[in-house]
């Protein structure tokens, strides 16, 4: 049974000179006691903290449930650190944020929270710290000071500074320095928490933020790093029990790594749900329908049941139906929040009507839809009708309908005069400028109309940089305005940019054939051919630019090598269908 530990704390304010060569003042030290001290104050134990815990060694915190204390199997009565005979002392180091004072805590110099104006701390500090604070409990020397890991650490220090007052040292899984290894690994994790964005240069308590994102990695290469130890010490256990027996030392020997292999995948499947959790809550923040992903994860369901799946203990991520049970509780427990279809999904899917089929008897069908559409009530519904009207127009070659029909759906967009509404997200301003623009550069517009779109589709551009589709009708614009310089140079940057974009490459090529320069626009084809699968199509287009009369030295070998990558990717493409036959 465990008893109620209380945490007491201790204020000083003395300046504690520090190993680095600043001090501290105002400090405040938080510890625990267990058991009753003696009339001669000699039976203390003092039992300093690994890195990752805290001055509750012992017991358990009133109403507070699984609240045991990090060593709760050693220390207590009738157990190995039995406190009917000792005083138990816990005491929770500086700079630890489990009470004593911290970066968390506010600097008595600046009135600010420390932050990473903390000093450095060592060891030896954190020593001399405790040191104080027996002397404010009026204990002279210990009977005996304990701890494992860093904890070891401290106890070790303890037989260095202070030799007299002590009269023995217990140091577990310890040593008195960290290999090259383990300063690598304590590095990297280092490198993790102070490179993600929510650090602020360790003042991201001001920010009201917690770097978590490193933490999390941090903790997983700690993880890791107990992990490779596991085998090891199954190594060592199998080589003293060879002796005895060889049939058992085989058995620890695989029993120590299949306890390392259920760690790492245990590790994993806690990191996958937390994963979850969080693409949830981004989800959800960003107002998208997080019912997608129990979709996401039938779907995955229904594959798995095809191809098979894992044992939940051989797997590194949770079972499937444990992830979409976990989502749909997490969905219940999430307010519904309704969130209404943007203007640009109602045009491009009046859009893809259109194009979905080319007949006469289609286009019949899709305007008679569309005009059953402009009476719908609701105001996105006539405006996408009125857009499709447009493009459909467009695609007939009936220019001013075209027109017509987009500035009615330009002007339906418009707020009602006297009506008192909210802005809508978005006005659908980017497609109805390239409508507008596939309009002006439609063939049959005079040559000041072509010149207007170029300025049109300039100003589109500027105000729409992320809007693929105007990128390229402003690069068409400046082809049809005879601009081929600029079309080039600027197309060439987008490419740069868009590599995996084939209709870039077939305008550079038309630019290209515009200045005459034949060998280049047989290679910017060639790349169009190349993104759209066509590759003896692609290697056809080399050839001619080789044999083009403007090729230079350059170009040639840059046409060789680009052949050779596109003939090795064949050969690859031959053998993986032969592979599936």
């Amino acid at each position: 049974m465990s008893f109620i530990a209380t945490p007491q704390s201790l204020h000083f304010d003395a300046p504690l000179p520090l190993q680095s060569g600043a001090s501290i003042r105002g400090y405040d030290l938080t510890y625990e006691t267990y058991g009753e001290l003696n009339a001669t104050r000699s039976n203390a134990v003092l039992i300093c903290h690994a890195l990752n815990a805290s001055h509750h060694v012992a017991g358990v915190y009133e109403a507070q449930a699984r609240s045991e204390g990090w060593w709760d199997n050693m220390v207590g009565p009738g157990k190995p650190v039995d406190t009917h005979r000792f005083f138990v002392i816990g005491v929770n180091n500086l700079g630890s944020c489990f009470g004593s004072t911290g970066p968390m805590h506010v600097n008595p110099e600046t009135g600010q929270v420390y932050g990473a104006d903390f000093p450095v701390v060592t060891v030896e500090d954190w020593v001399n710290a405790q040191a104080r604070l027996l002397d404010a409990l009026g204990i002279e020397q210990l009977a005996a000071v304990m701890g494992g890991s860093l904890g070891g650490m401290q106890a070790l220090s303890w037989t260095l500074q202070y030799p007299e007052r002590m009269r023995h040292a217990v140091v577990v899984a310890s040593a008195p320095n960290l290999t090259a290894e383990n300063i690598a690994f304590n590095e990297v994790a280092r490198r993790a928490i102070v490179t993600d964005p929510d650090f602020h240069g360790g003042h991201f308590y001001a920010h009201g933020v917690v770097p978590a994102r490193g933490l999390r990695i941090a903790r997983m290469i700690g993880q890791q790093k107990q992990d490779a130890l596991l085998p090891l010490a199954a190594m060592i256990l199998a080589a003293l029990a060879a002796k005895a027996n060889p049939d058992a030392a085989m058995g620890v020997l695989m029993g120590g790594q299949g306890l390392a292999a259920d760690r790492q995948l245990s590790f994993s499947r806690d990191a996958e749900r937390e994963a979850d959790r969080i693409g949830f809550q981004i989800m959800s923040a960003g107002g998208y329908d997080t019912s997608g992903m129990v979709a996401f994860f039938k779907r995955l369901q229904s594959a798995n049941k095809v191809y098979g799946e894992l044992p939940a203990f051989l797997s590194s991520h949770p079972l499937t139906g444990e992830r979409i049970a976990d989502i749909q509780s997490r969905i219940r427990e999430t307010p519904l929040r309704q969130r209404a279809d943007a203007i640009e999904f109602h045009l491009a899917k009046a859009r893809a009507r259109v194009l979905q089929d080319g007949s006469t008897t289609g286009l019949r069908d899709t305007r008679i839809t569309f005009e059953s559409q402009l009476n719908q009530p609701q105001r996105q519904q006539q405006v996408a009708a009125q857009y499709g009207l447009s493009f459909l127009a467009l695609k007939q070659g009936d220019l001013a309908a075209a027109r017509s029909w987009l500035d009615k759906a330009r002007a339906s967009m418009k707020p009602k005069e006297g009506v008192f509404s909210s802005a809508p997200a978005s006005d659908g301003g980017a497609m109805f400028a390239g409508l507008d623009l596939e309009i002006k550069l439609a063939p049959g517009q005079p040559k000041e109309v072509a010149q207007q779109a170029l300025e049109d589709a300039e100003q589109a551009v500027n105000r729409y940089p992320l809007s693929r589709a105007l990128a390229r009708q402003y690069a068409d614009a400046m082809i049809s305005a005879g601009r081929y310089d600029d079309a080039t140079r600027y197309l060439r940057d987008q490419v740069r940019q868009y590599r995996e974009d084939p209709k870039l490459h077939d305008l550079l090529a038309k630019a290209y054939s515009q200045q005459g320069k034949i060998a280049l626009q047989h290679m910017a084809l060639a790349e169009s051919y190349v993104l759209a699968g066509a590759l003896p199509a692609a290697v056809d287009q080399l050839n001619l630019a080789r044999k083009a009369g403007d090729v230079s030295f350059y170009d040639q070998s840059v046409i060789d090598a680009r052949e050779r990558e596109i003939r090795e990717r064949q050969r690859q493409d031959k053998e993986l269908e032969e592979k599936v036959k």
